[in-house]
């Protein structure tokens, strides 16, 4: 029933919550002659809504994903005061548009060294790109870095963002990083060497284990495996998966897949996400109780059985995709394997535990 007068009415209200409230809805505007409208109303006012309003007007912004909402984004960000809250707004709606959006920051002459309290902002996208594992995004952002004229606080921001993905700890048994596996050496890395300060070579020496190609050799990170190309019929099936992940498992595991502090472990680099097939499928088809590790991690928990709630081909679906998103390069799950251990197992009622899982390769 909302109309587009309804809208700038709100942006008027005396009520600050009743104008956040305004933008929130901008979201559910369909498209059409309508939301136009109201997207046109929105970006000529944005830049006159007040710092209260801010936090919810990037999330608006982010969920639009249109370039003019980027730009104006981009505009709010450098106009306004650093916090946390404003960045993770707006960093929250860039999936998929995380590079486009820090090339747009960083060619900005207003994301200049006046602004270097943002440097979290900057950091924040890059970690984002590392996470997403697109190694042409990833290349591009170590190339902005080696293009800066000179050491700024950008630079030092860009190469922080791929640090957060460093544990900080060398010690015997503390994890090592994750390999991100490139086409071949960046050459954003050969410019960045050519900088002598210690600021910029620290960071080069932490994200030496991090970045790996052809050719290259080194011991202190988890190497990386050959990487199954996907079929078309594997990329159906992972994005069929997309689909199904938000409305069965997101709600726990979260979409970012990291999970929640004492309700569900982390999917991402998950050791049972990533190993056995076969115990991953009866995870998902009888439940699991009880203790489980993950990442070093202890949890208890009870997992539903989703064997009545899905069908083999959309566990399967689920499974492919939580073993290549996140970065991940897991082989996908095929629909007669799931259909086979659904077979073998017919007569099992509970749920599993992880030492019944350990006894399945």
């Amino acid at each position: 029933a909302l109309r587009a007068q309804h809208f700038s009415a709100a942006l008027e209200d005396p009520d600050s919550r009743v104008r956040t409230a305004a933008l929130r809805v901008v979201e559910s505007f369909r498209e059409g002659p309508e939301r136009e409208a109201v997207l046109e109303a929105l970006f000529l006012r944005a830049g006159f809504v007040r710092p209260e309003s801010q936090p919810q007007l990037l999330l608006t912004l982010g969920d639009i994903a249109t370039p003019q909402a980027d730009a104006v984004m981009k505009v709010i960000l450098m106009n306004g005061p650093p916090s946390r809250l404003r960045f993770d707004a707006a960093i929250s709606g860039l999936k998929g548009r995380e590079f486009r959006f820090l090339q747009l920051l960083v060619s900005d002459p207003l994301c200049g060294p006046s602004r270097k309290d943002h440097a979290p902002l900057v950091s924040g996208i890059v970690q984002c790109i590392a996470n997403a594992g697109d190694p042409e995004s990833i290349a591009g952002a170590v190339k902005l870095a080696g293009k800066r004229p000179s050491m700024d606080w950008q630079m030092l921001a860009i190469l922080d963002g791929f640090g957060a993905l460093v544990p900080n700890s060398k010690a015997p048994g503390a994890p090592k990083p994750r390999t991100i596996q490139l086409a071949s050496e960046p050459n954003g890395l050969k410019d960045l060497q050519k900088f002598a300060e210690p600021e910029v070579k620290t960071r080069l020496a932490r994200l030496e284990p991090l970045f790996n190609w052809p050719g290259k050799v080194f011991a202190d990170a988890i190497p990386a495996k050959r990487v199954k190309p996907l079929s078309i019929e594997d990329k159906e099936s992972i994005e069929r998966g997309r689909e199904v992940y938000p409305t069965i498992c997101g709600a726990c595991h979260q979409p970012h897949g990291r999970g929640q502090e004492g309700l569900a472990p982390p999917l991402v680099d998950s050791e049972w996400v990533l190993g056995s097939e076969q115990r991953l499928v009866r995870i998902a088809l009888h439940g699991l109780r009880d203790a489980i590790t993950v990442k070093g991690v202890r949890y208890e928990l009870n997992m539903p059985a989703l064997a009545e709630a899905l069908d083999d081909r959309q566990i399967a679906d689920v499974l492919s995709y939580i073993r290549r998103e996140w970065g991940h390069t897991g082989d996908p799950v095929a629909m007669e394997a799931v259909t086979k251990v659904r077979a073998a197992e017919a007569k099992r009622e509970d749920s599993w535990t992880q030492g019944e899982l350990l006894r399945f390769p």
